[in-house]
């Protein structure tokens, strides 16, 4: 299933949140209502949007007509976009929080963040800009154009439906370079969720000294070193003959950072989609070798989590719920 039919069976389960929650009081935290009725209601507002969020293409015409259509009002794209100042982003960040939770009561009921202070979800989206924009918000170029693109970091903590972080730069301040961004927001018994993108050594390092916890996926190319040998790991060798591996190591040659390494199996169809892709990927700095492609067929996370916390069969359903904040981008 690709992400666009992941958003449309979303948008039903997102729309049953913003009915059930109050709606008027979030547009009035942040300023963005201040009297306490208008001709078009806030629940319509927020409604309206979410209507035409997995259509993609948005526009304040076809917002504007969507909430319209939800309030039975006539509602024009100039007073949409008169309604559009700086309040707005904290109503928004509000609905975005409220929507990631149908995934989260899940987990909650299992107890799987019942160790946990906050879990904090953080992920980034791009946004194509005019070109006139590039010396704020650099982008790629080429030797006729300087785009612009615009890099959104989004850090939400799940368990209270709150957006703890939002910045904004341009597309050449990648992921891992954000990666430290975290670290000024820790505190003692957080968890942090974070894909590829933010894999950083030091960070994971800095992450433990904190007291706080983490979930990431595994990178390759990234020594596995047995605690008791110093030697490397080999996972693929490994696997091959246990069919499962659930155990501590060092992750990195001179890093040495401690972790819990799980990989779980996945089906034969993902595993043969993932080699295929990387089979077609241009970028020839991967060189990827057959270590490499046998491991594709395996979930591979590291942790600082133990195994009395979270089996190693947890792992992909806790880990599954960044797709909540990659649907909602």
């Amino acid at each position: 299933m690709n992400l666009s039919a992941i958003v449309f069976n979303n948008v039903d389960e997102w729309i049953a949140e913003i009915e059930a929650m109050d709606v008027e009081a979030a547009a009035r935290s942040p300023g963005f209502q201040r009297r306490s009725q208008r001709k078009i209601g806030m629940p319509d507002f927020a409604l309206g949007i979410m209507a035409v969020v997995a259509a993609g293409r948005l526009s304040f015409e076809r917002v504007a007509a969507s909430i319209a259509r939800r309030a039975r009002q006539h509602y024009s794209k100039q007073a949409l976009h008169q309604r559009l100042g700086t309040s707005v982003d904290g109503f928004l960040l509000a609905l975005f929080g409220r929507c990631m939770q149908p995934a989260v009561r899940e987990a909650v009921s299992h107890g799987l963040f019942a160790s946990f202070k906050r879990v904090l979800l953080h992920d980034s989206t791009t946004l194509a800009l005019p070109e006139r924009y590039a010396k704020d918000f650099p982008g790629s170029a080429n030797q006729r154009h300087a785009f612009s693109q615009l890099k959104i970091q989004v850090v939400c903590d799940l368990l209270r439906a709150r957006v703890e972080h939002l910045s904004l730069s341009g597309f050449t301040r990648n992921d891992q370079r954000a990666s430290p961004d975290i670290l000024a927001l820790l505190r003692p018994g957080d968890l942090i969720i974070r894909d590829l993108g933010y894999f950083v050594l030091s960070v994971f390092a800095a992450i433990i000294a904190h007291k706080a916890f983490f979930l990431s996926r595994y990178r390759h190319d990234v020594t596995i070193l047995d605690p008791l040998t110093q030697r490397p790991i080999p996972l693929a060798k490994v696997l091959k003959k246990q069919g499962f591996f659930d155990a501590h190591g060092l992750l990195g040659e001179e890093a040495k950072v401690p972790v819990r390494l799980v990989a779980v199996a996945v089906p034969d169809a993902v595993a043969n989609e993932r080699r295929r892709k990387l089979r077609q990927n241009r970028d020839k700095t991967l060189n990827p070798d057959k270590e490499h492609f046998y491991l594709l067929g395996w979930n591979i996370f590291v942790t600082n989590v133990g195994a009395d916390v979270w089996p190693a069969k947890k792992m992909p359903i806790i880990y599954r719920l960044r797709w909540r904040i990659e649907t909602l981008f």
